[in-house]
């Protein structure tokens, strides 16, 4: 398994900046800046989205690593069931294969 290569977390989205009308996510420890959200009111044409969508996914873009935490334990923890050690469990094949799949994917692993 591949080591994480993003930013760690946690991120926090900031404030839009006035001169720029772009939304920075940051890294709460050192302040990295990890992604930029454009807003629309500023004339990006490429951003077809409403001010309140960006605004949006700037906070969904700076929870990912909590996500990403949060869904890689509770993986590991039902992995370690008995009711999945033998097979008796009730989490639904999709579900469980599509909470691998977004971990997976988020850690940059061949899916």
């Amino acid at each position: 398994m591949q080591e994480n290569t993003h930013t760690p977390g946690p991120w926090k989205r900031g404030r839009a900046l006035a001169n720029t009308g772009v939304t920075p996510i940051r890294a709460v420890n050192g302040g990295v800046v990890v992604a930029h959200i454009s807003h629309p009111k500023w004339g990006y044409e490429d951003c077809p989205q409403t001010p309140g969508a960006a605004e949006a996914n700037a906070s969904l873009i700076a929870s990912a690593p909590d996500l990403l935490a949060a869904l890689d334990g509770i993986m590991k923890w039902w992995m370690e069931t008995p009711a999945f050690q033998e097979g008796t469990d009730e989490m639904p094949a999709d579900l469980f294969d599509a909470a691998r799949f977004a971990i997976a994917e988020a850690k940059g692993e061949a899916v």
